[in-house]
């Protein structure tokens, strides 16, 4: 029986008969196994580079906030009734050569649907979705406080760079949840 990506797409990913895998699903597989070697190899190679030009890799992460490996911007879920943040996400904030990119997980791929949030990353660039990031605002839940504590982890600390503004609606291209930022807080429709 074909298994579907539940997405409702249509697209069959594999054939699963009398409960052992097909070898279609082993191709599939081997390919995602060989893409990932593929990509962290490039990311080792940019690890090295940034060990070599150490003040280089530290001076554009603190100019975008976040962790020492990487920028990370933190943004919460809006309650849909009584306007509350339920939960918070952090999410990488990517410097590409003339744009920003924000890499964020789906919560619905992964919570609703079972997919694991390796899979379930999605990258919104600002040329495609027409977002804006302000650095050095603070969004409305952080009380004029930069530093936030991972209320989930209190272990977790980030310093706030700043918020994100979306002037369009956002779309998951695996589960199609529909969503917008506004000051740094997810809005579902």
């Amino acid at each position: 029986m074909p298994d579907n990506d539940g997405a409702g797409s249509g697209k069959t990913l594999n054939f699963v008969r009398m409960g052992t895998r097909s070898s279609a699903f082993e191709k599939q597989q081997a390919q995602k196994v060989a893409d990932a070697k593929k990509r962290r190899a490039i990311q080792d190679r940019q690890v090295q580079i940034a060990k070599r030009n150490p003040q280089q890799a530290m001076m554009k992460t603190a100019r975008l906030g976040g962790k020492k490996t990487h920028a990370t911007v933190i943004l919460g879920f809006k309650h849909k009734k009584d306007s509350t943040i339920e939960h918070f996400m952090t999410c990488e904030l990517i410097d590409h050569v003339d744009e920003l990119i924000l890499q964020m997980m789906c919560p619905r791929c992964v919570f609703s649907h079972g997919v694991s949030p390796d899979e379930a990353q999605m990258k919104l660039h600002q040329k495609n979705r027409k977002w804006e990031f302000v650095p050095g605002k603070l969004p409305w839940w952080a009380n004029d406080n930069p530093i936030w504590v991972n209320p989930e982890d209190p272990r977790e600390v980030l310093t706030i760079p700043g918020t994100i503004n979306m002037a369009e609606w956002g779309y998951c291209p695996l589960c199609k949840w529909k969503f917008t930022i506004d000051d740094a807080t997810i809005r579902t429709d």
